[in-house]
């Protein structure tokens, strides 16, 4: 079987507004700031997912992930599919709130 490869990554935020305010013990929330990350492969194969930073907890918001994913675009293209767990744990070694990759 030969190789299936990322041919693209896309990185697009989402921001929804909350129809009610969302609130827990560290503040309120009236607007949704995710990134949805949809991995192209060459056979044309798609994959999603989806980034919520909720920076009191984790120390991201949107504008840290975007960059964050932005920057690991250029090492993820090319990249054959069936090496996700080796993509999976170099991100980790360099992003360490990269936890849920694999």
């Amino acid at each position: 079987m030969g190789k299936t490869k990322i041919s693209k990554v896309i990185i697009e935020p989402v921001n929804i507004k909350l129809d009610e305010p969302f609130t827990i013990a560290i503040g309120t929330k009236y607007c949704i700031e995710n990134v949805i990350v949809t991995v192209v492969l060459d056979n044309g194969i798609e994959g999603y997912g989806e980034a919520a930073p909720l920076e009191p907890i984790n120390g991201e918001n949107q504008a840290t992930v975007l960059a964050t994913l932005e920057s690991c675009k250029g090492f993820i293209i090319d990249k054959d599919i069936s090496e996700y767990k080796a993509i999976s744990k170099i991100l980790k070694s360099v992003f360490w709130a990269m936890l849920t990759l694999n």
